[in-house]
């Protein structure tokens, strides 16, 4: 009896290991690619629908995958949660199917189920939270990146992640963080200097911005993105000598988008480059005729340059297109003013310097080219209101209680020195 037993439960063990020894063969099948064979193998034992071998099924599933036929290897993963409901291959498997055929919502209720048996497994955890996140579901998503993150405060991918969705649920200071944090772990990313960079530049701190983007220039000077971020960073600080090399990197790169060219030729013309400005805004006109600053910058350089009537068309045109903007309006009328008495049309220029006026009263030097537009025409009465403007202007200058510069000296010698002469002029009408 003995020995009857010792047998079979040899017997029995051989079997185990034959069954061990198969299954490890179809795996290297299935490894090697083989999954045609595989297929002709399993389907007919996986037809008979009392197995419930859930290895070999499973098995059957991972070659219809290998194969791409997403269905097939879904039905295989399902049959296996049809007896054994809490099955983590086949729930993590039909998980991963059902994101493939983009069935989100039954993806993430069996990633939930897996995560609620383990939510220590960081595989799984990061495939809910990739898929929350993809779906828009941020705050979800957030709430397991944050507990990853606990788990492994040294982690690039998750901080980065983290710093996505913060902004994507604009909450700017943690967002500003993560990416912090994520751009320490991996002093090398470029993504994430550029990402810090463009979300100060939104802040409108333009200095912290341009760090940022310099440093990702530093470490790829070939990166399109990171030299426009450089360029435009410089642009806003009003660092045009700077900005200017970028730009023209960026065309140099096939880059002729409407607003570049306009920025370079913004640049020629702060630079006092007006005649080689005006190239880049009339072809950045070509390309986009509704842009209010690019008739502004081409009308200025015109006027720079000394074509008066081609300034004043572009000036025009520019405030017809543009939103009313009190500081663009101001300008507009303050060159336009320039422009026409250039031209000697003094009532036209000082309309427009009195326009300029009404929308920058903070700007003295306007009225004093208000008076110099309605001194040099003739009469009493413009001479009256020139004189009257002038001594409104001094005194002006003497209330505004700061150090003046050397525009601000000039033209207080030349306001007295214009106003000693109209009132030489007056008495010798008055003398008439």
């Amino acid at each position: 009896m003995k020995r009857t037993v010792t047998l079979l439960a040899f017997t029995l063990l051989c079997e185990i290991l034959y069954c061990q020894t198969d299954i490890s063969a179809l795996y290297m099948q299935l490894q090697r690619g083989k999954t045609n064979e595989l297929i002709e193998i399993l389907s007919p034992m996986v037809k008979d629908s009392s197995l419930q071998d859930s290895e070999i099924i499973a098995l059957l599933g991972d070659a219809y995958k290998g194969q791409n036929d997403y269905a097939k290897a879904l039905d295989c993963y399902n049959r296996i949660l049809l007896y054994d409901t809490e099955n983590r291959r086949a729930l993590e498997s039909t998980a991963e199917m059902y994101t493939i055929l983009g069935e989100l919502s039954k993806a993430v209720a069996n990633l939930e189920i897996l995560y609620g048996l383990d939510s220590n497994n960081l595989r799984v955890a990061n495939k809910l939270a990739s898929i929350y996140q993809s779906g828009t579901n941020y705050r979800n998503a957030i709430n397991i990146y944050r507990k990853l993150y606990t788990k492994n405060v040294n982690s690039y991918n998750t901080a980065k992640i983290l710093g996505d969705c913060y902004w994507l649920i604009e909450n700017s200071d943690s967002s500003l963080y993560f990416y912090h944090r994520a751009d320490y772990l991996n002093g090398k990313s470029t993504v994430t200097k550029l990402t810090l960079s463009q979300i100060l530049y939104i802040q409108k701190d333009f200095n912290s911005a341009k760090i940022f983007a310099s440093r990702g220039v530093e470490l790829d000077s070939s990166n399109i993105q990171l030299r426009r971020q450089l360029g435009n960073c410089h642009y806003k600080l009003e660092e045009y000598k700077e900005a200017l090399p970028h730009f023209n990197y960026l065309t140099a790169h096939k880059d002729s988008s409407a607003t570049l060219l306009r920025k370079i030729g913004a640049i020629h013309y702060f630079l006092g480059m007006s005649d080689t400005a005006i190239p880049y805004l009339r072809l950045s006109i070509s390309k986009d005729s509704l842009n209010s600053e690019t008739h502004y910058y081409l009308a200025a350089s015109l006027n720079q340059i000394g074509k008066r009537e081609e300034a004043l068309s572009a000036f025009q045109t520019a405030l017809l297109l543009m939103q009313p903007d009190p500081q663009v309006v101001y300008m507009i009328q303050n060159q336009m003013g320039i422009a026409l008495g250039a031209l000697k049309r003094y009532e036209e220029s000082y309309d427009s310097f009195r326009q300029a006026y009404e929308y920058n009263p903070n700007d003295l030097k306007l009225i004093y080219q208000m008076a110099m537009a309605k001194g040099e025409q003739k009469g009493e009465k413009n001479l009256k209101e020139a004189q009257v403007l002038l001594e409104r202007y001094l005194k002006a200058l003497d209330e505004k209680g700061t150090t003046p510069d050397k525009d601000e000296i000039y033209l207080k010698y030349r306001s007295e020195w214009f106003l000693g002469r109209i009132k030489e002029e007056l008495f010798m009408m008055e003398k008439r």
